[in-house]
């Protein structure tokens, strides 16, 4: 991580709360400023799309708002974009983080550059 020129890229594998957890002590250890949340979704919706047809999507966001959004506390089954616990850490610690689908590396080549016009959502 010391290697990468101030810019760690650490890797979740599934995204867990044990996982998020262990990687944003090391994310802000190594000074990462972006944590980037590659999934199957394109943004965050302020309701889950696929039981409300009225659900927005979500291009920026506060974590503030985000919280509200995913509450505070990790529930078994949910079906939340970034952890809530990890949100209350990543907001500590004044992370920025983007959610965006994993499958659009073009996007993902901007991001690593330090651009925001992406698809995808981002929080800060």
């Amino acid at each position: 991580l010391k290697k990468c020129d101030g810019k760690p890229l650490i890797n979740s594998v599934n995204g867990s709360e044990k996982s998020l957890k262990e990687i944003l002590p090391l994310a802000k250890k190594y000074g990462a400023k972006t944590i980037v949340n590659l999934s199957n979704i394109d943004y965050v919706f302020d309701k889950d799309p696929n039981k409300f047809k009225d659900a927005k999507k979500i291009e920026n966001i506060s974590w503030k708002e985000f919280r509200k959004i995913v509450g505070n506390k990790w529930v078994p089954g949910a079906n939340a974009p970034f952890d809530p616990v990890a949100s209350r850490e990543a907001q500590k610690n004044k992370f920025k983080v983007v959610v965006m689908n994993g499958k659009n590396l073009s996007d993902l080549a901007k991001v690593l550059k330090g651009e925001d016009k992406i698809v995808g959502t981002i929080i800060a």
